[in-house]
């Protein structure tokens, strides 16, 4: 089911609609699980490092879970400044 809100935002391309690919979807999990790991690892020597790679860890389990629902963003739904998104894709 695709949300009226979804339904816009692939309207405005924004998103867009892709194959369902759960071993995508798996992979991103673990490398997000992976991402927390390390986070509590380092987090007492490096803060702003365990932040980011828990930040990494938020977006991948994010895309992760479009990507089982056979959606992701475009480029024009990509951070301002464009170009890679990592871990995601690219922004085109």
């Amino acid at each position: 089911m695709v949300t009226k809100r979804t339904q816009a935002l692939i309207a405005e391309r924004r998103l867009e609609r892709v194959p369902i690919d759960t071993r995508r979807a798996n992979a991103l999990l673990i490398e997000a699980a992976r991402h927390v790991d390390s986070a509590g690892v380092v987090a007492e020597r490096d803060r702003e490092g365990a932040y980011s790679l828990a930040y990494d860890a938020v977006r991948k389990s994010i895309v992760a879970h479009m990507t089982v629902h056979g959606i992701r963003p475009t480029s024009a739904g990509c951070a301002r400044g464009g170009g890679r998104v990592r871990g995601g894709g690219t922004c085109r």
